[in-house]
């Protein structure tokens, strides 16, 4: 297992790679390393982890717009996790996860308990290519760059999604509150046993994995609420079509099971 520990001229950043062998099972890192993954690796097969850390919050503009798609062209990343710190939501510590386009989520359901700060760990057999992901995540944190959206635009695909989320009774009533985010959700189903964890984190993976939008989720108790941003170069009306689609999936399989005559289905028929 070989270690190298690479600073990129930056006190805030930290990268680091360790090097691992699939025929060393008494290793640390293979100890880790999930049974699911180990299993897919043949035996004898090296594969890698390079750790980024930041202390400075990273871009959720750039973040969707450019480090997740880097990720999902990529061959080598098999696995990434960590904790993110964005920018344009400060106060939300994001537990995210990534597995392919199987699962791609990102949950805060926690306060900060220390010093806010970015911390990830990518796993896969290219370590140039976990390498090159995360340069894409350095330069979202450059203290030269301005990493916030373009602001008066941003807005106003912020209300004009927003009133198309209201429109639809399939949904609460959209939030405005940490604009130019949108806050939003599918109403859960009481009658039916339907919660809106179910609802709204199968959304959030549903959407996640098609790649062209990236949703966050906070939760609070019962309360589970999406996040998105639209910034420059988004289409609100195109990204709604996705997600309003999207909805009618996931409301189908999920209540596909309970009885139409219930009388909060009227919410969900659309």
């Amino acid at each position: 297992m070989a270690f190298r520990n690479n600073v990129y001229g930056k006190p805030s950043i930290a990268i680091s790679s360790v090097d691992h062998t699939g025929n060393q099972p008494g290793t640390g890192g293979q100890r880790w390393m999930p049974d699911k993954l180990q299993s897919g690796l043949s035996h004898g097969m090296s594969f890698s982890s390079v750790t980024f850390e930041s202390e400075l919050p990273l871009s959720l503009a750039v973040f969707q717009s450019s480090v997740l798609r880097w990720m999902s062209k990529t061959t080598g990343l098999l696995r990434a996790k960590g904790i993110i710190w964005f920018a344009e939501d400060r106060g939300s510590r994001f537990i995210f996860q990534w597995s392919g386009l199987k699962r791609v989520e990102a949950i805060s359901g926690r306060p900060w308990e220390s010093a806010p700060k970015s911390c990830l760990v990518f796993i896969g057999i290219d370590e140039s290519e976990l390498e090159a992901i995360t340069v894409q995540l350095s330069r979202s944190v450059e203290p030269h760059v301005n990493i916030s959206p373009d602001t008066s635009i941003c807005k106003e695909y912020a209300v004009s999604f927003s009133e198309k989320v209201a429109a639809d009774g399939r949904f609460k009533e959209p939030s405005l509150n940490k604009e130019p985010l949108v806050i939003f959700g599918l109403k859960g189903s009481p009658l039916r046993g339907i919660r809106e964890s179910e609802l709204n984190g199968a959304l959030m993976r549903v959407v996640n994995g098609k790649g062209s939008i990236f949703l966050t989720a906070t939760t609070c108790s019962e309360e589970y609420n999406l996040q998105l941003l639209l910034d420059k170069d988004s289409e609100p009306d195109e990204a709604w079509n996705e997600i309003r689609l999207a909805a009618s999936s996931v409301i189908s399989k999920l209540c596909k099971n309970f009885c139409p005559c219930r009388s909060d289905l009227a919410a969900h028929a659309h």
